[in-house]
């Protein structure tokens, strides 16, 4: 057996930075674990207040009472702007909208950034493919992200999402 070893050069474009409002990509929970005294990875930026958000990759979702699908995500708003962002979180199924929610977002933080952690009961969702599209507005400048998710039919003795 001949082993073999390759490697491949690759060019990455950082694009400028734009102006306006800017959203981090919106990341599906799968549960989220405290955050020790000892922990010093202040940076870590799926650190939420108290919890460290662990993403969600790809399992699905089950169906089942009282279950919910949360999101995260962090806005940065443009610093001293008149008006505030706006975040508009929409569910879709097969492109049609299934759900849509326009939650008030809490003031930033000592950093100038929007923590946001949310929840959607799946009692109305069917099971299957999802996508969450969220948009953030601010001051006439824009930007959107997408994230996916799957949700599961119920099986009996399962354990649900925390």
């Amino acid at each position: 057996v001949e082993k073999k070893v390759s490697a491949r050069r690759t060019a990455l474009n950082v694009p400028p930075a734009r102006e306006g409002v800017h959203m981090s990509s919106v990341t599906v929970v799968k549960r989220t674990d405290p955050i020790y005294p000892d922990d010093q990875d202040v940076e870590n930026p799926l650190r939420f207040e108290s919890k460290k958000i662990v993403p969600n990759l790809a399992e699905p979702i089950i169906k089942a009472p009282g279950n919910q699908v949360w999101l995260y995500m962090v806005v940065y708003p443009v610093p001293d702007a008149l008006d505030k962002p706006r975040l508009v979180v929409q569910f879709l199924r097969d492109g049609q909208v299934v759900a849509q929610a326009s939650p008030d977002l809490p003031a930033p933080d000592a950093k100038g950034r929007i923590g946001y952690v949310g929840a959607l009961p799946l009692e109305n969702f069917e099971p299957g493919d999802y996508e969450v599209r969220a948009v953030v507005r601010q001051g006439g400048t824009g930007e959107e992200e997408h994230a996916f998710f799957t949700v599961s039919p119920e099986v009996s003795g399962s354990l649900t999402n925390r």
